[in-house]
């Protein structure tokens, strides 16, 4: 189930993201999270404000 259809079920605000930093080196850790702020979620914040606006 992607992020934005468990908002439209849940109507959550907040995401909390848990890794698991014994599986991954500290540099592809890091790229992950960087990935996430940079790509993942500017799509999820103009998916969002299209739905609410």
């Amino acid at each position: 189930m992607s992020r934005v259809a468990q908002h439209e079920l849940f109507g959550h605000q907040r995401f909390l993201a848990q890794f698991s930093v014994g599986t991954l080196p500290h540099l592809q850790l890091m790229k992950a999270i960087e990935l996430l702020g940079t790509k993942v979620a500017p799509v999820v914040k103009k998916e969002m404000a299209s739905r609410v606006g």
